[in-house]
C-alpha cells in the first residue's frame, strides 16, 4: 500500500543537491518549493530518508513525514502542482 510523504532536505553541496532533486523527480515526486517535496511511495519514512540521505554530503539533513488523508494543511504561494497534489491526496483545506 502506498503512503503519502513530505520530504525536505538541506545540503551545502550543490552537486549533492542536484542529485537529490533528480532522484526525487525520477520518483515522480511533486515540488512544493526548492528542497521540499511531496511523494506517494511504497516505502517507509525511514527508507525514503535513507534513499535521499545517501546522496547528500555528511553535513546534509533530511526530514520525512508521513501524511494522512484528512490532515489539516495550508500553503502560501506554492508551486501549483503541489496544491493540486495536496487537495487530491489529503482533501480540501
Amino acid at each position: 500500500m502506498q503512503g503519502l510523504f513530505a520530504i525536505s532536505f538541506e545540503t551545502q553541496d550543490e552537486r549533492a543537491r542536484q542529485v537529490a532533486l533528480e532522484k526525487l523527480r525520477s520518483w515522480r515526486a511533486t515540488e512544493v518549493h526548492g528542497t521540499f517535496w511531496l511523494i506517494e511511495a511504497d516505502n517507509t519514512a525511514a527508507e525514503l530518508r535513507e534513499f535521499v540521505g545517501s546522496v547528500l554530503d555528511s553535513e546534509g539533513t533530511v526530514v520525512v513525514v508521513e501524511l494522512r488523508k484528512g490532515m489539516n494543511w495550508s500553503l502560501h504561494n506554492p508551486v501549483p502542482a503541489s496544491l493540486e497534489w495536496l487537495r487530491t491526496k489529503l482533501g480540501p483545506i
